[in-house]
C-alpha cells in the first residue's frame, strides 16, 4: 500500500545506483552501473544534466529508494542520480565527449541539487508495482499513458511542426464538415492516425493556394468561397483517414501530383474572398472575436490566369529602368519561358522594393532581400503583424518573408537567381506573380503619391 512508503530527503552522495536496474544489463558495482547507463543513454544524459542544473528535479516525482544494508539504493531515478553524480565529478564518465559537455554545464549552471526527496519503499517487491506503472506500457490503462504526437504538440505548441499545422487545419475543417457523421469520423481518424500526413499536405503553400486556404500563426482561413473549398477539405481529410500516408506526400512533387489529382475530380476554387476571419486555435484564451473587425468585401469575379508575369501591374511611377524591365516581360509568355519569368519576378520585386523602400525610409539598400520585403510591407500596411487586421493582399508574401518561415515562396525566387539549374514550372510562376503583383502595384501607387 502507498501508506507504507515514507518520504525522506537523502544526500546525493549517499545514494547508490541499482545494479539490477531494468534499464541496463546486470552489473556488479557502482562504476559499472554508471558506465552502462552512459553507454545506453549517451549524449541524452547531457540534455538531462542541463535541465537538472538549470531547473532542478521534478517536484512531482520523488525517487523511489529502498534501504539495503544501510544504504539507500535508487530503484526509480537511476538516470537522474547518474547525472547528479556526473555533474559533481564529470571524470566518472569514460565518454570523453560527454565528460567535456558535463564539465561545461556544471561550470555554467552549477552541479544541481545536493539533496533529493525520495519515497522510501519497505522492500523491492512493494516498489515493483509502482515502477512498472511508470514504464511498462503493456499494463494497459492503469500504466502511465504516453502523449500522442497531437497531445504533445498541444502542450509544447510548436508552430513549425507538421502536427501543429494539422491541428490548426482540423479546427478550421470542423466548420466545413457540419453534421456529416462520416466526415467527422474521418477527421478524428486522420488526426489520430496520420496527423503528420495531413500537416505535410497543408504545410505546402502551393497546395494551400491551389485549394483556396491560407495558414497563419493563429489558424487557417478560407481565401475562397466556402462552398468551393468545402468539398476539397472533405476529400483531403478522407484521403488522410483512409488511404494516403506521409510517404505519398513526402516531396513537393508528390504533393503537387496529389493535389492535381484532387482538383481533377473537384473543381478548383475560383471565387476569392478578400477578407476572412481566421479560425483561431484555442490554446487557453477566449475564442471570442475582437470587437473591431473590418467587414468582408464582396467576392471579386474570378480572373483568367496571366499570360505573362505581372500582366495587370503598372509601374509608371517608378524609374525608367524598372519600367523597361517590366515591359520586357510582355514578350515572354509564361508557358514557354517559365525559368526566365521566375528570374524576372525576383529581379523586378527587388528593384521596386529597393527604389521605393529606400526613398520612403523603410529599408536600406544593403538590406537582405527578405528584410526589404518585410520592411516594405510594414510601410504599406502597418497592421501587417496583426493576422486579423493585416491587408490580405500581401499576406502570403508577408508570411514567406518571416525568418524561419515554412513558406518557400521567397526562397524559391532567390534560388532562381543563384542556381543556374533550378527548374521552374508554369504553375509556380503564376502563383509567384499573383503573390507579388499587389505588392508591386501598391509600391508604385505609394511612390506616385509623393
Amino acid at each position: 500500500m502507498t501508506s507504507s512508503f515514507e518520504r525522506v530527503t537523502v544526500d546525493v552522495g549517499a545514494l547508490q545506483l541499482d545494479i539490477s536496474n531494468s534499464r541496463i544489463d546486470q552489473v556488479f558495482d557502482q562504476e559499472s552501473a554508471i558506465d552502462s547507463i552512459v553507454e545506453d543513454q549517451g549524449m541524452k544524459l547531457a540534455d538531462l544534466a542541463r535541465s537538472v542544473a538549470e531547473r532542478g528535479l521534478n517536484p512531482a516525482e520523488p525517487w523511489i529508494v529502498v534501504n539495503e544494508d544501510e544504504r539507500f539504493v535508487v530503484l526509480e531515478g537511476n538516470r537522474r542520480v547518474t547525472v547528479l553524480k556526473l555533474l559533481a565529478d564529470p571524470s566518472l564518465s569514460k565518454d570523453l565527449q560527454l565528460q567535456a559537455k558535463l564539465l561545461e554545464i556544471s561550470r555554467k549552471h552549477g552541479k544541481g541539487p545536493h539533496k533529493v526527496d525520495c519515497a522510501l519503499a519497505p522492500s523491492r517487491d512493494e516498489a515493483h508495482y509502482w515502477i512498472g506503472l511508470l514504464h511498462d506500457t503493456q499494463q494497459g490503462g492503469k500504466a502511465r499513458q504516453r502523449w500522442s504526437s497531437i497531445q504533445s504538440n498541444r502542450h509544447s505548441r510548436k508552430p513549425s511542426t507538421d502536427v501543429d499545422k494539422a491541428v490548426r487545419f482540423a479546427v478550421f475543417a470542423e466548420d466545413f464538415l457540419g453534421d456529416d457523421p462520416a466526415a467527422q469520423a474521418d477527421l478524428i481518424k486522420a488526426m489520430k492516425e496520420r496527423p503528420t500526413t495531413l500537416g505535410r499536405i497543408i504545410g505546402d503553400p502551393d497546395v494551400r493556394n491551389d485549394i483556396g486556404i491560407t495558414l497563419g500563426p493563429d489558424g487557417v482561413s478560407a481565401s475562397h468561397a466556402k462552398e468551393e473549398v468545402a468539398p476539397i477539405v472533405r476529400r483531403i481529410i478522407g484521403d488522410a483517414a483512409n488511404g494516403i500516408t506521409v510517404t505519398d506526400v513526402h516531396t513537393k512533387k508528390k504533393r503537387q501530383q496529389y493535389v492535381n489529382e484532387v482538383l481533377g475530380e473537384i473543381p478548383r476554387p475560383r471565387t476569392r474572398v478578400v477578407k476572412e476571419i481566421p479560425t483561431v486555435l484555442n490554446v487557453g484564451a477566449s475564442n471570442e472575436l475582437p470587437l473591431e473587425v473590418s467587414p468582408a468585401r464582396p467576392p471579386r469575379k474570378s480572373q483568367r490566369d496571366e499570360r505573362v508575369i505581372f500582366e495587370r501591374v503598372s509601374l509608371g511611377s517608378l524609374s525608367v529602368g524598372t519600367q523597361q524591365v517590366l515591359r520586357s516581360t510582355r514578350l515572354l509568355p509564361i508557358v514557354d519561358n517559365a525559368r526566365i519569368c521566375a528570374l524576372l519576378i525576383r529581379i523586378i520585386v527587388e528593384l521596386a522594393a529597393t527604389e521605393v523602400g529606400v526613398t520612403q525610409g523603410w529599408c536600406k539598400e544593403g538590406d537582405a532581400f527578405r528584410d526589404k520585403i518585410r520592411k516594405c510591407i510594414l510601410g504599406l500596411d502597418p497592421a501587417a503583424e496583426n493576422p486579423l487586421k493585416r491587408d490580405k493582399r500581401y499576406e502570403q508574401l508577408w508570411l514567406s518573408a518571416q525568418k524561419n518561415s515554412d513558406d518557400p515562396s521567397l526562397s524559391e525566387l532567390h534560388m532562381y537567381v543563384h542556381n543556374p539549374v533550378a527548374v521552374a514550372d508554369t504553375g509556380t510562376v503564376l502563383r509567384r506573380s499573383a503573390m507579388a503583383g499587389p505588392f508591386l502595384q501598391a509600391l508604385n501607387d505609394t511612390f506616385g503619391r509623393r
